[in-house]
C-alpha cells in the first residue's frame, strides 16, 4: 500500500521529475522478425511509457514540477559484464569482477548509445526534458544509481529540494537512485504506477531500505492531488 504523501510535510522549494532508465531495453517489447525488441525486458516495463508522458505533461501544464531530468546507462559495446565479453559465464547467474573487485552479474548486450534500445519508452515526453545525464559509462565498471555526483549537483544548484521518481526497474536502479537521493538531504517521492519490479531476493533490501530512508511511494493519482 502506497505511503499517501500528503500525509507527509512537503518541504519547500523546487520538484523535480527524474526518469531513470525508462528506456526500450529495459523495457518489453518482444523479440518479431523486427531486429528491435528489448534486450532485458523487464514484464510490464513498456507500459510505463504513458504513464511517464502524462505525468510530465501535468507536471508542466500545472506547474506543479518545475524541472524534468533523466538518465540512462550509456554502455560501450565492449563492456566488462557483457555476456559477449565472457562466454564461459552464464547472463544473469555468474558473475565478474569490476575495476575494484566488486563482482556484478554477466548481462547480455545492452544500452549502447545511439541503438533503439538506449531510446526512451514509447510516450515519454523526451522533448521536455531540461536535461539528460548518462552513467555506466566506463566499460570495466558498471553503475546502476542514478544518483551520481553530476546529477546532485546539477539538482542542488537548481534549487531542487524534491525528487518525483519514474523509470526501471523498482529494485535496482529505481530503487538504489532513490535511497541515495533520500539520503543526500532530498525529499524522494517515488510513483508505483511509473516503474515496475522484478522479485529478485538478492535486491529486497533495496525495497526494504526506503523505510529508514523516508523514500515516500505514491500512485500516479495520489501523486496528482498532493504536489
Amino acid at each position: 500500500m502506497s505511503k499517501i504523501v500528503n500525509q507527509h510535510k512537503l518541504q519547500p522549494g523546487k520538484t523535480a521529475l527524474f526518469n531513470v532508465d525508462g528506456t526500450n531495453d529495459f523495457a518489453d517489447y518482444k523479440r518479431t522478425r523486427a531486429r528491435n525488441f528489448s534486450r532485458l525486458a523487464v514484464p510490464g516495463g513498456r507500459r510505463i511509457g504513458p504513464v511517464v508522458g502524462r505525468i510530465q505533461r501535468w507536471g508542466k501544464r500545472s506547474g506543479k514540477i518545475d524541472l524534468q531530468i533523466g538518465i540512462r546507462d550509456s554502455h560501450k559495446p565492449n563492456m566488462f559484464n557483457f555476456a559477449e565479453q565472457n562466454p564461459d559465464k552464464r547472463p544473469y547467474l555468474d558473475k565478474v569482477a569490476d575495476r575494484d573487485g566488486s563482482f556484478v552479474s554477466v548481462y547480455p548486450t545492452h544500452m549502447i548509445e545511439g541503438t533503439w534500445g538506449w531510446d526512451w519508452i514509447r510516450g515519454t515526453e523526451a522533448a521536455l526534458f531540461d536535461a539528460t545525464f548518462r552513467k555506466g559509462t566506463e566499460e570495466n565498471r558498471d553503475e546502476f544509481s542514478g544518483a551520481t555526483q553530476e546529477v546532485i549537483d546539477w539538482l542542488r544548484a537548481n534549487g531542487v529540494t524534491r525528487v518525483v521518481l519514474v523509470g526501471l526497474v523498482k529494485r535496482i536502479c529505481v530503487g538504489l537512485t532513490a535511497n541515495a537521493l533520500a539520503r543526500a538531504g532530498f525529499e524522494v517521492v517515488l510513483v508505483e504506477d511509473a516503474t515496475c519490479d522484478l522479485p529478485i531476493p538478492d535486491w529486497q533490501s533495496v525495497i526494504d531500505d526506503f523505510q529508514q530512508t523516508g523514500v515516500i511511494t505514491v500512485t500516479e493519482k495520489e501523486l496528482y492531488k498532493t504536489l
